[in-house]
């Protein structure tokens, strides 16, 4: 009977591992995107702190998950307590870790931004400007094609605008005063056909965008609330430290403020990292 038990021990930390491997390559991937010869990034380092997180985590969790294999009575024996059934003991400890070391993978996957990960225009109108055309286009778009569109919303002369510049071709972006035409997507198409319009990864506008927050922090949250569950019901402490960390990673979703993100990612990080020393190297 213990054969059975240590084999589908030895069968749960080998599926562990291979999600691992999954997401620490799904890492390894964007950040060899983001340093790619010809790839142009604008580097921020609160995405890269985060991913520096997921990562430690990652490494503790797959190191920790060996406990099983060097007390496999201790997990048994309170799986079965918590259960009430010693033959189905197997059965909730594997759907937990498979459930904690998915939902760890998904973080990893949301840590940093795909290749070709572009703004919406929702995270365009929040940033009142396009980096992909800031960063090569602000000296190539002639004064003629930049104009403010007064608030009347006609010409001030008489003159009729060039054609080029009606409202109908221009790119509109909301900005704190008003409203700011910039170009016309004639102009910013020619660009972009003979390559003077630079293509890159703006790493402040992924990690502040309303899509990447809501799924990247959802999904930490998601893990440290199972994480506690687990705890609570196999050992009956761990709750209020998952609670808290919860609550923590809460706090980047509803506030764009750069201290509080840094904050929180200061504080989880190096959380995170006294746990690997002391659990690894000491």
């Amino acid at each position: 009977m213990r054969l059975c038990t240590l084999s589908g021990e030895l069968h749960l930390v080998a599926l562990i591992s291979i999600i691992v491997g999954l997401g620490l390559t799904e890492l390894a991937q964007s950040v060899r995107e983001l340093i790619r010869p010809g790839h142009s990034v604008r580097w921020d380092g609160l995405p890269l702190g985060w991913a520096a997180f997921t990562f430690l985590l990652t490494i503790l969790l797959w190191w920790q998950g060996f406990a099983a294999l060097e007390n496999p009575d201790a997990t048994a024996d309170a799986t079965a307590d918590a259960t009430g059934d010693a033959t189905g003991e197997a059965g909730p400890l594997f759907l937990s870790a498979l459930l904690i070391f998915l939902l760890l993978y998904l973080c990893c996957a949301f840590a940093l931004p795909d290749p070709d990960w572009e703004r919406t225009d929702s995270d365009l109108e929040r940033d009142g400007s396009d980096w992909e055309g800031s960063s090569a286009a602000s000296g190539s778009i002639s004064e003629k094609g930049i104009s403010e569109k007064s608030t009347s919303g006609g010409s001030t002369s008489g003159q009729s605008p060039p054609e080029e510049d009606s409202p109908g071709e221009g790119t509109v972006l909301r900005q704190s005063g008003g409203l700011r035409q910039i170009g016309s997507l004639k102009q910013i198409g020619s660009l972009k056909q003979s390559g003077s319009l630079r293509k890159g990864v703006d790493l402040e506008a992924f990690y502040f965008s309303a899509g990447h927050r809501r799924w990247f922090f959802g999904l930490l949250i998601a893990f440290w609330i199972a994480i506690g569950i687990a705890n609570q019901v196999s050992s009956g402490s761990g709750g209020a430290v998952a609670g808290g960390a919860s609550a923590l990673l809460a706090l980047p979703i509803f506030t764009d403020r750069r201290w509080v993100h840094w904050t929180v990612v200061v504080v989880m990080t190096g959380g995170i990292g006294w746990q690997v020393v002391r659990g690894i190297l000491l």
